[in-house]
């Protein structure tokens, strides 16, 4: 019920004057974003999910323009690192080409280095798109 209603204020919400809108989540807000991008995959430009769950998501079957950053802590013990590589294998096969997932020596949060890596991969996107 919660994505429906998230989906119906999304469409409803004015978003044309902006140039570009990223949809950032960690662990759950990752998770909800995820299960977002299952109903509709062209809701934002970017989207950053900080370590998320390899949840039984369905896949979006929509090709995606969409750019999207999974990150994974090598330590993180509330994520299983394979499910979670091989959701976004099947994402990139399936909807969107241009998901990547970048990796990190820490745990379930977030490092100076995984924030910096993250900042640089988003302005390189905000870049390329203006």
């Amino acid at each position: 019920m919660r994505l429906s209603s998230f989906l119906d204020f999304w469409q409803d919400s004015d978003i044309q004057p902006y140039q570009q809108v990223t949809f950032i989540g960690f662990s759950n807000g990752a998770n909800f974003i995820m299960g977002l991008l299952t109903k509709q995959s062209n809701l934002a430009d970017n989207y950053i999910l900080l370590h998320p769950s390899a949840l039984d998501y369905a896949f979006p079957m929509e090709n995606s323009r969409a750019e999207i950053l999974f990150t994974l802590g090598q330590n993180d013990q509330l994520v299983d690192q394979v499910a979670l590589e091989n959701l976004v294998d099947d994402w990139q096969a399936s909807a969107f080409p241009k998901a990547n997932l970048a990796r990190f020596d820490k745990g379930h949060f977030l490092s100076q280095d995984e924030l910096t890596y993250v900042r640089n991969w988003y302005q390189e996107k905000i870049n390329e798109k203006t």
